[in-house]
């Protein structure tokens, strides 16, 4: 199997996990966003209450291989990202 077929097939795997997440979200009439504090970058903070979806997704990806590396990378690049804003232009 090529090397792109096996990135479509992860993604869609991720993307089936994150679909039955607003389903059942949806389907329980819940809300997906928590108050505040729903940034990417501070993910790995357990204290801070992220929303219903994200905390769902982080459940998840505990057990789930497949959205457990998409989280991780997810995180990665979206604390290197906040890295580079908090240092600034100057």
């Amino acid at each position: 199997m090529s090397v792109q077929l096996d990135q479509v097939r992860k993604r869609r795997q991720v993307m089936e996990r994150v679909i039955d997440v607003v389903k059942v979200i949806g389907k329980c009439g819940l809300s997906y966003r928590g108050h505040r504090h729903e940034a990417a970058y501070n993910m790995e903070n357990m204290a801070v209450n992220h929303g219903k979806f994200l905390e769902l997704i982080l459940l998840l990806s505990k057990y789930d291989v497949c959205l457990q590396e998409h989280v991780g990378g997810a995180l990665s690049r979206a604390r290197s990202r906040w890295e580079v804003k908090e240092e600034g232009p100057w």
